[in-house]
């Protein structure tokens, strides 16, 4: 295998290390990888105690995390918000699985919404067409029209303001939802 870099590794080349890379895994064959936190936009690693909360869902669902989020960029840009937000993850022991697919939102003035088969909702639902799925929950803090594709039983809404974030309520709801199985 080669690697040929055509952009600027910033004076680093350790940045190429095969430790800076994030494998993602395979969820087909492994009952607890079918279970999956679709993790977006919330504030979560601005604070370690929010961080300790998802964990919690995970340990007791035995969930891993997809990130649906978007700090994960574009197909042509990760900026480094996204790694950060893996360090996190894997130094407080949540598993990542993977990223929903890049798909561009295109608004529909007439309904106020994203176009059918754009935006957050349609890539969340299109990881799930990819793999096997047993049991998931949504945590983000915008409706992404989830309930277009039957979701909104499965969407949980920290928010950003106040004292925002994942909280006791937001976790049993998320425990309860992941431990029931299709």
């Amino acid at each position: 295998m080669a690697v040929f870099v055509t952009g600027d590794i910033h004076g680093n080349p350790t940045r190429l290390s095969k430790d800076n890379f994030y494998k993602q895994k395979d969820s087909s064959g492994n009952k607890d990888a079918n279970i999956v936190i679709f993790l977006g936009d919330f504030g979560l690693v601005w604070n370690i105690e929010k961080v300790k909360l998802l964990k919690e869902i995970c340990d007791k669902s035995n969930a891993k995390v997809v990130i649906s989020s978007s700090w994960r960029g574009s197909e042509n840009c990760i900026p480094k918000i996204y790694y950060i937000l893996r360090d996190i993850l894997k130094n407080n022991g949540i598993e990542v699985i993977g990223n929903t697919p890049h798909l561009n939102a295109e608004f529909d003035i007439s309904r106020s919404k994203c176009k059918n088969g754009t935006g957050r909702a349609a890539e969340v639902n299109k990881w799930i067409n990819e793999h096997e799925v047993d049991s998931f929950v949504i945590l983000d803090d915008e409706d992404w029209n989830w309930s277009d594709y039957g979701y909104e039983n499965n969407w949980i809404q920290p928010t950003w303001s106040g004292n925002g974030g994942l909280k006791r309520e937001h976790v049993d709801k998320a425990i309860e939802i992941l431990n029931q199985r299709k």
